[in-house]
């Protein structure tokens, strides 16, 4: 919401590099393990994209699940 500027003046702080990285790269992640674990392509895709939802039926409840935690 801020911009990367944000983000960037954040990684500075001594730990916190490692954490926005986990946060960076967490649908990606998510989404392989769902993918191996041999869900559908459909769950990946939910997965990968929860943050901007392509889904239609979906997207959207697992985006307000997700913030909901």
């Amino acid at each position: 919401a801020f911009g990367p500027w944000v983000v960037a003046l954040a990684a500075r702080v001594p730990g916190w590099r490692a954490a926005l990285d986990r946060l960076r790269d967490h649908a990606e992640a998510s989404a392989m393990l769902v993918e191996t674990a041999g869900l559908p392509a459909r769950a990946v895709d939910l997965v990968r994209h929860q943050a901007a939802p392509s889904d239609p039926e979906y997207g959207r409840l697992l985006l307000a699940a997700d913030e909901a935690c």
